[in-house]
């Protein structure tokens, strides 16, 4: 898998057009675009992701522990399992979704799925999200490459695309996985230093109790 992903929060974004001409390109043979929104539960601010549903199955791994992926071409609502338990939500509970620009329409849950960090706690369907909010900007583009085609290939013919939007950046799954890594031996030297910090003043709190005794 190949990802695309903008600069800065997920509320920036790229053009659709992005996931588009990268579909169009014979080293890939399934592209999946995520965007991002809010909307309203009984008043409460909630996130959502959008996704495509014909692709999603072939660049993430999307566990479902109920119903099914296919409802969102239903135009369902999927719910991350653990905020489905949470908010006493399952299959066929129907959800009053509160939108800026359409106000609130019942949406009925199609499924459940295990937790995944790019799925968020609820997902919809781009054709959804098109039909429920003026814009949409891609966070991330996830792209599959093609049978036969040497992933060096793809990723370099989707950078090629890629070279007209300056604000994302394109990064194969060897790449993403030695971010994530390097992210979390950042915070482990971080824990490590106060962890010493703390040995350190616990010693000379120990040394001024010797001396005063």
């Amino acid at each position: 898998t190949i990802t695309v992903n903008a600069h800065g929060t997920i509320n920036s974004g790229s053009s659709p057009n992005l996931a588009g001409e990268m579909a169009r390109l014979p080293e890939v043979a399934a592209v999946t675009e995520m965007a991002s929104g809010e909307w309203r539960l009984n008043g409460a601010r909630k996130g959502l992701y959008d996704t495509t549903p014909a692709t999603v199955d072939e660049t993430l791994n999307v566990q479902m522990t109920s119903g099914e992926l296919a409802s969102l071409d239903r135009g369902e609502l999927l719910v991350e399992d653990s905020v489905a338990r949470d908010n006493h939500l399952a299959v066929g509970t129907v959800v009053p979704m509160t939108f800026a620009r359409t106000g609130t329409r019942g949406v009925r849950i199609g499924g459940t799925y295990e937790r995944n960090e790019l799925l968020g706690n609820y997902l919809i369907s781009l054709e959804m999200f098109d039909a429920n909010y003026t814009d949409r900007l891609d966070f991330l583009v996830l792209a599959k490459t093609a049978p036969g085609v040497p992933a060096g290939a793809a990723l370099s013919a989707i950078t090629q695309v890629a070279a007209g939007y300056p604000n994302v950046k394109v990064q194969d799954r060897a790449r993403v996985k030695e971010e994530n890594r390097r992210g979390v031996d950042q915070l482990l030297n971080l824990v490590s230093a106060l962890l010493m910090l703390a040995i350190i003043i616990a010693l000379f709190g120990i040394v001024n109790t010797l001396v005063l005794s």
